[in-house]
């Protein structure tokens, strides 16, 4: 009959050995992250799938693939996603899947495609090549240059794609969709909609816009979102100051508007920029640009010699009306002469000359 031993726990594997006593243990193997693939002895390599086997030796040294417990395998570092793979003689590796910018949608295999999110999962195929979807860790995608903003979409058979958005003079303010509009500066970020067509302003690349005429000097505004590109008329009388807002409506600060023009920040205060000219006035042939000294807003007035003129003129108009007056009284006065001094003065009409 048997003798004495000892009770082993059976949450998990174990296998048996003694002290040197003879005394019995119970041996728990160790668990591994990544299995070996084989046993090698005695020049001589076998397969065995070590996590649920394990390598066992004759008196000489041959190996064989015992059942019964796990065998030997390596740990990984659990700081990223990994997985695990076997050196050709079957010793295992811990391998840490590329990290990628933009990640393939789905698997192809034998003629046939799967979704497949490979930002979380990887692909696999069966012996016949048929595809799956697995998780456990990342799969296939590419990375897109860093010299300008992207965004990732995929091909019809789920290859990634970078794509870099297009740069724009003038960008949009907002979004708008399903009725509803929200402020969304789209020269760092970007409209987004969900399933009912609802925005949200997404960030990452920058959105829509519109491109100017670069022809002359322009300015970006929008119109309910939408953005503008705004060329300011030109002037020959330009203003010399900006004026603010809201609390700072009596505040003007220096700002030369024939090539600065004025704005406010969010506080109202007067900002002079050297985007654009700003404003100003057109004065005609014969007139002076003047400037208010407290505002600074530009104005026409007739020159000094433009005055002159009208004034010659009127002296003009004046001495020719003084004229006219002094000979209608010499008229008047010969009228009222007697006859005979007329006759004295008029030539007899009937003497021939």
């Amino acid at each position: 009959y048997r003798g004495n031993g000892t009770n082993c726990s059976h949450s998990d594997q174990f296998y048996c050995s003694n002290f040197e006593n003879g005394t019995a243990l119970c041996n728990v193997p160790p668990q591994y992250d990544c299995y070996d693939s084989g046993c090698y002895g005695n020049g001589t390599s076998i397969t065995c799938d070590q996590s649920t086997s394990h390598c066992s030796f004759n008196e000489t040294g041959y190996p064989s693939c015992e059942p019964g417990y796990r065998g030997n395998g390596t740990n990984c570092s659990h700081s990223d996603q990994f997985y695990c793979s076997n050196m050709d003689n079957g010793t295992a590796l811990c391998n840490v899947p590329p990290k990628f910018d933009c990640y393939n949608s789905g698997c192809y295999g034998n003629n046939t495609f799967i979704d497949c999110d490979q930002s979380i999962s990887h692909c696999s195929f069966n012996e016949t090549g048929y595809p799956s979807c697995e998780p456990g860790y990342r799969g296939n995608g590419t990375n897109c240059s860093h010299s300008d903003q992207f965004y990732c979409s995929n091909m019809d058979n789920g290859t990634a794609l970078c794509n870099v958005p297009p740069q724009y003079d003038c960008y949009d303010s907002g979004c708008y969709g399903n009725g509803t509009f929200i402020s969304c500066d789209q020269s760092v970020s970007h409209c987004s909609f969900n399933g009912t067509g609802y925005p949200s302003c997404e960030t990452g690349y920058r959105g829509n816009g519109i491109n100017c005429s670069h022809d002359d000097e322009f300015y970006c505004s929008t119109d309910n979102g939408t953005a503008r590109c705004v060329v300011p008329p030109r002037y020959n009388c330009y203003n010399q100051k900006c004026g603010g807002s809201g609390n700072y409506t009596t505040i003007y600060i220096t700002c030369n508007q024939t090539d600065h023009r004025c704005e406010v920040n969010t506080t109202g205060a007067p900002i002079c920029s050297n985007t654009t000219r700003g404003e100003g006035t057109t004065c005609e042939e014969g007139e002076d640009c003047q400037v208010k000294t407290d505002t600074g807003v530009a104005s026409c007035r007739a020159s000094s010699g433009r005055h002159l003129v009208a004034l010659w003129i009127v002296i003009g108009i004046l001495a020719l009306l003084a004229g006219v007056v002094l000979v209608y009284l010499v008229i008047q006065r010969i009228r009222d002469k007697r006859p005979g001094e007329r006759a004295f003065l008029i030539p007899n009409e009937s003497v021939g000359i």
